[in-house]
């Protein structure tokens, strides 16, 4: 049996782990193909870029709820 993987633990302050990335992504209000999309990347490896990915498309949901 392996040991606690590394993976879900924050690697810093700043950039969250995979396991706070996915609670977000649930609670961030998006349709199923933009979680879906986020998700993947996240799981390729780019974490960074789905964070960032996610940041815009939820400004951008906001603010189509704004008008």
């Amino acid at each position: 049996m392996r040991p606690f993987s590394v993976i879900n633990e924050p690697q810093s302050k700043h950039q969250p782990g995979l396991a706070h990335f996915m609670r977000s992504l649930k609670q961030s209000g998006l349709n199923r193909q933009q979680i879906k999309t986020l998700r993947g990347q996240a799981l390729a490896g780019d974490l960074s870029g789905a964070l960032k990915g996610l940041e815009r498309m939820v400004l951008r949901h906001e603010d189509n709820r704004a008008l």
